[in-house]
């Protein structure tokens, strides 16, 4: 799924017919050949689906079961992790991110200034999102960035290129809420009206804003802790929880 999601392709996908006879239900892998293309090899091969080559770096698999359940996932633009992927178990999630950053990412080792990363990018939203769900569920924080990229040149023509999101996984132990000057990232502003709180059972949640994801807890229970006059107010929400319960 990974190697798929990060550089694969059915037909199809682009609007394209599907011809029948021909190239009909067919998923496709780029990678140019060496040690990614080996290991994709392997992988394929251990799921028992034969492929042939299209071109040098171009895995053909034909497989309508196969098809049918890629095809969904659509194409560079559209691209997503499906939801059943993404409840996977740890140990598969850590394979799955290990192939989604040998396609389309990078790793930029520890020199002993700076911390290893690995970044993964993609010109689908919706995917970088999922990407960040991934790490979450592995115990990493991550930022997502929107890059605007410069026209490029091929054969001698200029293409407009669209947006790319930038997934970077972060191993710091630590987060500040201050800037690179040092001043705070936290303001008081103004606001009239009503202020809600979304609860869950264990009162953490994850919550995102502006493509960067924080584990909090609920408002109320702050308060308790910070300055005891919130306590009969905690009461009555457990009171509340406990009808609701009822």
């Amino acid at each position: 799924m990974g190697w798929f999601v990060s550089e694969g392709f059915t037909t199809g996908s682009c609007g394209g017919k599907i011809q029948i006879p021909g190239r009909g239900y067919q998923v496709g892998i780029s990678q140019n050949p060496g040690k990614k293309a080996d290991r994709i090899a392997w992988v394929l091969e251990q799921m028992g689906y034969p492929f042939h080559f299209y071109g040098q770096r171009n895995f053909i698999i034909s497989n309508k079961q196969l098809w049918e359940r890629l095809k969904p996932l659509g194409n560079s633009y559209s691209k997503y992790i499906p939801r059943d992927v993404l409840n996977l178990d740890s140990d598969c999630l850590k394979s799955l991110w290990g192939s989604l950053v040998d396609g389309d990412g990078w790793r930029r080792p520890s020199d002993g200034k700076r911390n290893e990363r690995e970044v993964y990018a993609t010109v689908s939203e919706r995917l970088a999102s999922d990407v960040q769900e991934l790490l979450l569920k592995l115990g990493y924080s991550s930022s997502v960035s929107r890059r605007i990229v410069s026209p490029c040149r091929l054969h001698d023509k200029s293409y407009n290129s669209v947006p790319q999101f930038y997934v970077y996984k972060n191993t710091g132990k630590w987060g500040v809420l201050r800037d690179s000057s040092g001043e705070t990232k936290i303001s008081s502003e103004h606001y009239e009206g009503m202020v809600y709180c979304a609860t869950v059972p264990s009162h953490t949640l994850v919550v995102r804003r502006n493509k960067k994801p924080v584990l909090t807890g609920n408002c109320v229970r702050y308060l308790c802790m910070s300055n005891p006059i919130f306590d009969q107010l905690l009461m009555n929400v457990n009171d509340y929880e406990l009808q609701e319960a009822a």
